[in-house]
């Protein structure tokens, strides 16, 4: 591959690419999971250390099993299995929230 082999050549575009997708993607999508768990904390009595850790916790729950078959192109998923997904991370993230593991 040509990026494992001159990785230093794309950096720079890569670099600022990885900094932008963080900067509008990541950091919106964490932020409203922290303004949620904001909300939910002192009602369901959560202890959350890092709302941070804990968006990027759930989002990698999301991903489980379904990220990369999705993205090798092994699988197309039909929205019941991401919906299916989708409770089980939530079910699991509760657990974890309860537990006070975040």
């Amino acid at each position: 591959m040509v990026l494992k082999a001159s990785p230093h050549r794309f950096c720079h575009g890569g670099c600022r690419i990885g900094r932008r997708y963080r900067e509008e993607v990541v950091e919106g999508r964490n932020a409203l999971f922290s303004h949620y768990l904001d909300r939910w904390t002192a009602v369901e009595k959560w202890k959350v250390k890092d709302g941070q850790n804990a968006a990027n916790t759930f989002v990698g729950l999301l991903r489980a099993n379904l990220f990369e078959e999705a993205l090798h192109g092994l699988h197309n998923f039909d929205q019941s299995a991401i919906s299916a997904q989708a409770r089980l991370a939530a079910a699991k993230m509760l657990i974890l929230l309860k537990a006070g593991q975040l």
